[in-house]
């Protein structure tokens, strides 16, 4: 059956949310719908859950609405096109843009049962300048804790330019639609941006369901570390790696709040289980226990984590050489090539992708008419 605002493509699934009016309280169909695959009710890390976010992340980025990513784009352009191009393949019921001070540029992104605030990575000369001066400056300040914490400079200034502007927003929504879940995420510049309004959130009362970030920056000292915990929102923070980006590193005096988890978590192991499956459903399985049971311990071993949510080890090159050039080799921090597509290969079980849109396809939504 094809869809009638989508000619690209030939099939339905029920992430495709073409025909939708995203007016409605609840989209019939796309992740974020109540047939979609994202769980806002989580209070556990879900594969899906992250694939997703991933996607909206990709979103607040203005260039993934710019053909040929060159050129300028204004708010109200953003907007537009946002709202008539991905805000119904998503499932979503409204979105509103905010940008501001230092070029912070955040969306507001609301489905049936919850808000996302999603928060664009390094996307312009002022966000650079701050990444330095992160890297060259500290801040000590109580926006988080009455106990002071001392944070990136840079990072904190860009939040401070934008918080007011941001979290009235927020409670404004929230105030509005009490029952919805709030989530927070973003990626690189985004992600350490989004662990200090999340933070914030949750101590002036606004209630956090979880936040994910992808490829983070380190954000804070150990008071802030265990302010963050002492919020409660320590269990509820998924912090995902690529092995190998350096950006999770730097600045190098501080610290991430929680555990890092690998994006290529059981990669090897799964990889090796659809291979069995594959021989197995064409008659050309062959049993060999000992094999077996050697495949087993070397994924376990090629995983290089510490439980389920283990800090990622150094040496991680097998499995980038097993599953191929997943992105650019040479510094592996890319939202699409390395994020989405190590959790879209390794974490993804083969029905969870068919009921998600692959990256090469929905990296082109903003591009759609």
């Amino acid at each position: 059956m094809s869809e009638p605002c989508c000619p690209v493509v030939c099939t339905c699934h029920a992430y495709l949310a073409c025909s939708n009016n995203a007016s409605q309280a609840d989209p019939e169909s796309g992740v974020l719908s109540r047939s979609g695959v994202f769980d806002a009710g989580a209070t556990v890390d879900k594969p899906t859950n992250a694939y997703v976010m991933m996607m909206l992340s990709h979103f607040s980025y203005p260039p993934s609405f710019i053909v040929g990513g060159r050129g300028a784009l204004s708010q109200d352009v953003f907007d537009e096109r946002f709202r008539a191009t991905v805000l119904p393949r998503l499932g979503a019921t409204a979105m509103t843009s905010l940008w501001g001070a230092d070029d912070v540029q955040a969306i507001l992104l609301e489905s049936f049962d919850a808000l996302f605030v999603v928060f664009a990575g390094s996307n312009s000369a002022a966000d650079w300048f701050s990444n330095l001066d992160a890297l060259t400056h500290n801040i000590t300040t109580t926006d988080f804790s009455a106990t002071p914490v001392t944070l990136p400079r840079g990072f904190f200034l860009q939040y401070n330019g934008s918080r007011d502007l941001i979290l009235s927003a927020v409670s404004a929504k929230m105030e509005a639609a009490p029952f919805k879940k709030l989530w927070f995420t973003g990626h690189s510049l985004g992600s350490a941006l989004t662990t200090l309004f999340a933070t914030r959130a949750q101590r002036i009362g606004l209630p956090v369901a979880g936040v994910y970030t992808f490829g983070s920056p380190t954000v804070g000292d150990a008071a802030y570390v265990a302010a963050y915990a002492s919020l409660g929102l320590a269990s509820r923070t998924y912090q995902y790696v690529v092995p190998k980006d350096p950006i999770p590193t730097l600045p190098a005096a501080f610290s991430h709040p929680t555990p890092e988890i690998s994006t290529q978590r059981g990669c090897v192991r799964r990889r090796l289980n659809e291979v069995a499956d594959a021989r197995a459903s064409s008659g050309a399985a062959h049993t060999d226990t000992a094999l077996g049971a050697a495949a087993v311990a070397a994924a376990a071993a090629a995983e290089g984590r510490d439980g389920e949510r283990g800090v990622v080890a150094s040496g991680t090159g097998s499995r980038r050489m097993l599953l191929g050039n997943m992105g650019d080799s040479r510094v592996p921090h890319s939202l699409l090539r390395n994020y989405a597509a190590d959790v879209y290969k390794c974490q993804l079980s083969p029905e969870d992708r068919a009921n998600v849109p692959d990256i090469e396809y929905f990296q082109y939504w903003g591009l759609m008419e």
